[in-house]
């Protein structure tokens, strides 16, 4: 039903936003689970969700940090996966969507952890 508003209200991000945060809970659910490929296409469609609504409200700190949280989730099942290079993609693109919003001193403290994450990890 979200992804046929989604389809008429191509600009309205709240069903968008709505649909990403249900497939982020469910992927979450499905890797506690031990359900790692149906947690794994969970959260690419999540990610996938939260990179067009980035890309419609580039400005928003708050879709910024969403999205990165998505990729945090992406890059943990990542590594319950034991893939190579586990969430190095993830942590990349986490410092892409989050640094302007630091250098700017507008990122808030779960922003910041976020960042801080990816930069630790990637070095």
């Amino acid at each position: 039903m979200a992804e046929d508003l989604i389809e008429l209200e191509p600009e309205n991000t709240t069903y968008r936003r709505d649909l990403s945060i249900s497939f982020n809970k469910l992927a979450d659910l499905a890797r506690e689970a031990g359900e790692l490929e149906t947690a794994r296409g969970l959260v690419d469609r999540a990610v996938h969700i939260r990179r067009a609504v980035h890309r419609l409200e580039t400005r928003r700190e708050d879709v910024a940090v969403e999205l990165a949280y998505t990729l945090y989730s992406s890059a943990q099942i990542a590594a319950a996966e034991a893939r190579e290079n586990a969430g190095q993609a993830e942590r990349k693109e986490i410092m892409e969507v989050l640094t302007p919003f630091e250098d700017a001193g507008l990122l808030t403290a779960r922003g910041h952890t976020l960042l801080m994450w990816a930069v630790e990890e990637d070095t």
